[in-house]
């Protein structure tokens, strides 16, 4: 795994443990039901992830920050 996929779970993480993870998915209309579907999981996981008693695995914090659309800072500075 490369350096940027490793910034990119960590602000998915920070995301999630800070509540900005949920405020996304709610600005996106989704679920907790149709992220869990479309990573396999199930609607109490990514509970579980959104209220930050527990964390992602590296491959699935990855998943999300397609879903959600998030990028680590450095990404962000240089689209702007």
């Amino acid at each position: 795994m490369d350096i940027e996929a490793l910034k990119r779970v960590s602000e998915v993480r920070q995301q999630l443990a800070s509540g900005q993870a949920r405020a996304r998915r709610l600005t996106l209309r989704m679920s907790l039901r149709e992220v869990a579907e479309a990573l396999n999981t199930t609607a109490g996981a990514v509970s579980r992830w959104e209220t930050g008693k527990r964390q992602p695995r590296t491959a699935v914090a990855l998943q999300l920050a397609s879903i959600y659309g998030i990028q680590h800072a450095d990404a962000r500075e240089k689209a702007a």
